[in-house]
């Protein structure tokens, strides 16, 4: 599998491979450089969804690449841009003390449920999959 295009998400299997994993993340991630840092928000947002749906967690490098993208672009004085952070933190599984500085600096309308997530995972990484387990 080759991906050429954003829209190539539509190909993103349910139990994708480490390797589908990297191109596709290296895919929005890479190319970024030139687009506005909502849109690639965005799309991290759609390739969290769709990794969140695989039921399994991605490899620590790939998280760690995630988080340091996250970290280039980030804004506290944007809640639109924070409550992407803790969604794209939520569904790709990573650190809690991350997902935790971005819940800290964010007052929007979602705090109660940001709040519940992280309270919910026990360990290092957030658990998205924490409300399957009821």
């Amino acid at each position: 599998m080759v991906i050429t295009r954003f829209e190539d998400i539509d190909k993103y299997p349910e139990y994708p491979s480490e390797d589908i994993i990297k191109m596709f993340v290296d895919y929005v991630i890479q190319n970024s450089i030139d687009e506005d840092p909502k849109k690639t928000l965005s799309k991290l947002g759609d390739l969290g969804d769709k990794q969140w749906h695989t039921y399994q967690e991605l490899p620590i490098e790939y998280k760690n690449n995630i988080k340091e993208f996250l970290i280039r672009i980030w804004n506290n004085n944007d809640n639109e841009f924070l409550e992407s952070i803790l969604s794209i933190s939520y569904c790709f599984a990573l650190e809690k003390g991350f997902y935790k500085k971005a819940f800290e600096n964010y007052s929007g309308n979602f705090k109660s449920d940001f709040e519940r997530d992280l309270n919910a995972s026990v360990g290092e990484f957030i658990n998205p999959w924490w409300t399957l387990k009821n």
